[in-house]
């Protein structure tokens, strides 16, 4: 599998009291491990984040229905040209 990003250590903002630093009125800096997605990486994580289309799965399921089905009943219909000519 590819390395899409690397675990790097960061200071982010979260709600609490003190001394708010860089942060906005009523948070505080703490420091945290985070994994950063190299930016190289990132187009090809957007592609796949796509929102679901169910037009197109709608699509993906009835060609694989209608092939199943096809193959099943050719299948079917070459095994009973079999049997007519073995009881003949």
């Amino acid at each position: 599998m590819a390395i899409l990003g690397q675990i790097q250590t960061v200071i982010v903002c979260v709600p609490g009291s003190g001394d708010p630093g860089t942060c906005p009125v009523g948070s505080v800096p703490t420091v945290t491990q985070a994994y950063l997605v190299e930016p190289t990486s990132a187009t090809s994580l957007d592609l796949m984040a796509a929102p679901f289309d169910a037009a197109t799965a709608g699509q993906f399921f009835t060609f694989a229905l209608v092939s199943t089905l096809f193959v099943y009943l050719f299948s079917f219909g070459v095994g009973q040209v079999i049997k007519m000519i073995r009881h003949s």
